[in-house]
């Protein structure tokens, strides 16, 4: 998969969800019309439920770190 092939690049990346969502036509491809099979709405609920993951991982990440401080 292209874009799993791409996200190797970066090895200190480390995403909590990857999606493909559909394509959309490059421009400069003759003279036919674009075209996009994105789902602006679809990609909206997977961004907001993907970053409320994230800050939930983050609010537990940095709660287990405050309570082993505390222990100290």
């Amino acid at each position: 998969m292209p874009a799993l092939r791409a996200l190797a690049k970066w090895a200190w990346l480390a995403p909590v969800a990857v999606t493909i969502f559909g394509g959309v036509d490059p421009p400069g491809r003759g003279k036919r019309p674009q075209w996009s099979l994105r789902n602006w709405h679809t990609i909206h609920s997977w961004a907001t439920g993907t970053l409320a993951t994230a800050v939930r991982a983050g609010q537990t990440a940095s709660a287990s770190r405050h309570s082993r401080q505390s222990l100290r």
